[in-house]
């Protein structure tokens, strides 16, 4: 399969190179199985054998090199958290090393207050920035992490519900030119009863630690309403407009009652194939599960 050219991917291009600069062929020995390379570089030939099982292991462990970003978008209680959970204990399972970094967890490290509904009001300038800067300093370890080796997929959690911080994400990872796949894992829902569930969940979350639970399931509810007042739905238009291309964008809805995919660079690398049969299959495989949870949940109330 000839790999593209990517000058933000010197890994690729020195693949690409390499084969140029020679030709190879493979036998198949009929008595032991084992697969011969006979590699004709200019000036030498070298011969590398590998038994079957070995191919295989060295093609998965070429194919796990490729690092990708998995940026989510997604207003609050949407459920992106919990899908990313899910998705990278989906990916490790084929053999993926994968890590999920929270802008959130960023903001509760650097700002020890309590971070009340109003620091998330759009108009509120100065908290706007600091959002950014928190963004920013997950995406920063993400890639350092990608380039280290640590990962190779790595998740961006956060709301990334403007037109200007989804673009300031991908252009940091083009940047970076580490990249091989840039996936949006975009996150929905609108489902009044499903929307009650999370927020009531989120009410036990770390900003609001010893606060009364009524008093934070309010003060969930207006940070919600403050993110509604600046989304920005994502477009096909704005998706085509990224540079580099988007791998994917895969967009879950309501726990899986509807899904869609979109590959605008036509790419079937296994990491896209995997994290579209993940959202398929949602709904089978884990939204049940979550609308269980919601029922046992009313049946209580």
């Amino acid at each position: 399969m000839d790999i593209e050219m990517n000058p933000m991917n010197p890994r690729a291009t020195k693949m690409r190179t390499s084969s140029s600069q020679s030709s190879a062929s493979a036998v198949m020995d009929a008595n032991t199985g084992a697969t011969t390379f006979d590699s004709t570089p200019a000036t030498s030939i070298n011969k590398y054998h590998f038994s079957p099982q070995e191919l295989e292991e060295w093609i998965t462990k070429k194919h796990k090199t490729e690092r990708t970003v998995v940026m989510l978008v997604g207003l609050p209680a949407s459920g992106k958290s919990t899908i990313a959970r899910q998705l990278s204990r989906f990916l490790q399972k084929s053999g993926y090393k994968c890590d999920i970094f929270n802008a959130g967890d960023v903001r509760r490290k650097m700002h020890q207050q309590l971070s009340t509904s109003e620091f998330f009001d759009p108009d509120n300038v100065t908290a706007k920035r600091q959002r950014d800067t928190f963004a920013t300093m997950a995406m920063t370890d993400l890639l350092s992490n990608l380039q280290d080796e640590v990962i190779n997929v790595g998740f961006l959690d956060a709301t990334n519900t403007s037109i200007e911080r989804r673009k300031s994400m991908i252009e940091m990872s083009r940047q970076a030119g580490i990249v091989d796949h840039f996936i949006i894992l975009d996150v929905a829902c609108d489902i009044e009863e499903y929307l009650l569930f999370n927020i009531n969940g989120k009410a036990f979350n770390a900003d609001y630690r010893n606060i009364n639970h009524e008093v934070a399931i309010a003060d969930f509810k207006k940070r919600t309403k403050h993110y509604y007042k600046a989304y920005e739905p994502l477009t096909k238009e704005e998706i085509d407009g990224f540079e580099p291309k988007v791998a994917a964008w895969v967009n879950i809805r309501n726990c899986g009652k509807a899904t869609a995919i979109y590959n605008p660079s036509n790419c079937n690398d296994e990491i896209v194939m995997l994290i579209a049969q993940f959202a398929d299959n949602y709904l089978e495989d884990d939204g049940k599960r979550y609308m269980e949870a919601v029922q046992a949940f009313y049946s209580k109330v």
